[in-house]
């Protein structure tokens, strides 16, 4: 994916990627994806929900993972 391979491609790993518009929250779970840090920032408390809880479903597989 355009995004996980080279949208965060000039951003070292565990370094911190600034999202000032998070909206459904792709870029954190790229992040995640490939280890590295987000802060996320959305205007909208809906769309920050939806972001937030997908980030969270999202980051509860890495949990798992051993």
């Amino acid at each position: 994916d355009v995004l996980g391979s080279r949208g965060l491609g000039d951003v070292y790993k565990r370094q911190v990627v600034l999202d000032t518009f998070m909206g459904s929250g792709t870029t954190p779970v790229a992040c995640l994806n490939t280890n590295r840090h987000f802060i996320g920032i959305e205007m909208d408390n809906t769309i920050y929900s939806i972001a937030d809880n997908r980030v969270a479903e999202h980051a509860k597989l890495f949990d798992t993972v051993e």
